[in-house]
């Protein structure tokens, strides 16, 4: 299935469907959760190609949401960055860097979240 969004995706960038960032912000809570897990990880210099449960879903579940509501949540996200940039694509340039924006500072949000609620189960069983 990546293959073919993949290859569906390039196929829509040099047909001139739609721009670059449109499949990237429509894959974005996938894009973003591997990065940064990637990128923080190897900066803490462990291997990047050993198993791990350091990705936002994995620490969540880890966390008590359970796998159904992340599952649900990370759908919601999909779906609403789907949306997004389905519209945005036929709107202004501006309005497009705006949709762009607004999602880097969702997904700082979210990135704050999860450390901030990690932080408080943390100190609740600590305590």
């Amino acid at each position: 299935l990546g293959f073919l969004v993949a290859a569906l995706s390039l196929w829509g960038i040099n047909a001139e469907v739609f721009q670059f960032w449109v499949p990237l912000l429509i894959f974005s809570p996938f894009i973003v959760d591997a990065t940064v897990t990637l990128t923080r990880r190897a900066l803490q210099g462990e291997k990047i190609w050993v198993a791990h449960r350091s990705h936002y879903y994995q620490r969540l579940v880890q966390m008590g949401w359970g796998h159904r509501r992340t599952v649900l949540w990370e759908y919601a996200l999909m779906l609403l960055c789907a949306v997004s940039a389905c519209i945005a694509h036929l709107t202004s340039p501006r309005l497009q860097w705006a949709t762009l924006s607004f999602w880097a500072i969702v997904y700082l949000g979210i990135a704050v979240m999860v450390r901030s609620m990690e932080r408080r189960r943390q100190g609740a069983v600590e305590t």
